[in-house]
């Protein structure tokens, strides 16, 4: 009967330890996986930034152009673009810097 119990309780601690270990690795992978995520995180929130710049950037392009197409429609035009001077003549115009 006592060796039995031995058997049952060294059974028994082998069990634990291995759980233990299981628990272990559980813990280190899933760390691992939670960086990795909040990597991911980081990058694609980086990513829409840039995106965000580059749209409002595009927006603003479009914005001048249709405000120089929409003076080219009145006639003669000149202004100051991105420190440039831009002359516009007539409905037909071609732009002149």
């Amino acid at each position: 009967m006592c060796a039995e119990n031995d058997t049952k309780t060294e059974k028994l601690t082998d069990s634990i330890q291995e759980l233990r270990r299981l628990l272990e690795e559980a813990s280190a992978k899933y760390g691992e996986m939670e960086t990795q995520h909040k990597e991911k995180v980081l990058m694609l929130n980086e990513e829409i930034s840039k995106r965000d710049v580059c749209i409002q950037n595009l927006k603003r392009e479009v914005e001048d152009a249709n405000q120089l197409l929409e003076v080219t429609k009145q006639g003669r035009y000149s202004t100051n673009y991105n420190n440039r001077y831009i002359y516009v003549y007539g409905a037909n115009a071609t732009l002149t810097v």
